[in-house]
């Protein structure tokens, strides 16, 4: 009898721990699986990452969740560089979300990193870049399909999906600061015959970059919207730097709204102007010594003066749960 409730309370600590933390999600097929050692605050851990090869990686099985699951994707890459090596690295690869035959979205990735103290026992005398990482969240259907394709030919780069449901991450109240104190912009929208006020916004055009300063070991998520003109352009881009470091661009499609948004704040001739649909990414902060990170948000160099953006940067943090 002791031994038959012994084992139904490890069962239901394991379906308890499954429920809590992310799963890992591997591709379809047999793929190149390298185990990389991480340093972590629990020691040293081995974690499966899997090549991008000339023909991509495919993840199809979602084990642990269900058709109509909202679940955030965690993208981690790295690429592998010379132990020795003091400079930069740059690695790049598409993210393409498929339902069925149809296009949901495609993500241009870029990184540029540093080595860290990464290591693989498979491939001795390496040591492997700092990660870049993406946050994708997903609505899964029975033919959810998620691809990864090298972008840079010849490049190795080694990637490692996690996976949780959406409702895990709880948001604070609060929006970030500038570093400089810069203009916050009030945006109004229509909600339910409503029109709500959104506070938080900061302007990002080919003349003004705005600075960020965020603890270690947080998560955010970087709300975008695009000023609507009268210049045809179906996507917006945007400029990310770590510490002085470019860690990536991101690109959404400039779409309309649907419920009535504009900027109600009087700055820089922007009132009354419409926005796009909001599109976000999110940010993982790393852990430094000096307990934050600068982060700096820019328009690419060859935006145009008609180039506007709107970013919101809010905390976001697991759920105790």
């Amino acid at each position: 009898m002791k031994l038959i409730l012994s084992f139904k309370k490890i069962l239901l600590f394991i379906i308890i721990c499954s429920a809590i933390f992310p799963k890992t999600i591997k591709p379809t097929g047999k793929e190149d699986m390298l185990k990389l050692v991480i340093e972590t605050n629990e020691g040293n851990k081995i974690r499966p990452y899997y090549m991008i090869d000339k023909d991509g990686l495919t993840y199809k099985d979602f084990k642990g969740f269900k058709s109509g699951d909202k679940i955030s994707l965690q993208i981690m890459s790295r690429t592998h560089m010379a132990s020795n090596s003091n400079s930069s690295k740059k690695f790049q690869f598409e993210l393409i979300v498929m339902d069925d035959s149809k296009e949901v979205s495609r993500r241009d990735l870029s990184y540029r990193k540093k080595s860290t103290n990464v290591t693989s026992p498979e491939k001795k005398g390496f040591y492997f870049s700092h990660a870049g990482y993406w946050f994708e969240d997903i609505k899964l259907t029975k033919k959810t399909k998620i691809i990864l394709k090298s972008k840079i030919k010849g490049q190795k780069i080694y990637a490692r999906i996690i996976a949780d449901k959406k409702d895990k991450l709880s948001k604070s109240d609060t929006f970030i600061k500038t570093v400089d104190s810069q203009k916050n912009i009030i945006v109004e929208y229509k909600k339910n015959n409503n029109r709500i006020k959104s506070k938080g916004w900061f302007l990002v055009d080919k003349n003004l970059d705005q600075q960020f300063m965020i603890p270690s070991n947080k998560l955010v998520r970087v709300f975008c919207r695009s000023v609507i003109d009268d210049i045809p352009k179906d996507n917006y881009n945007i400029s990310v730097h770590e510490n002085g470091q470019w860690i990536g661009n991101y690109m959404f499609e400039k779409l309309k709204t649907e419920n009535n948004s504009k900027i109600v704040t009087d700055y820089k001739k922007i009132k009354d102007k419409t926005l796009s649909k909001t599109r976000s990414f999110y940010l993982n902060i790393p852990d430094y010594k000096s307990n934050y990170s600068y982060y700096t948000f820019s328009l690419p160099k060859d935006s145009n003066e008609n180039d506007k953006v709107l970013i919101k940067i809010v905390e976001y943090e697991k759920s105790k749960n």
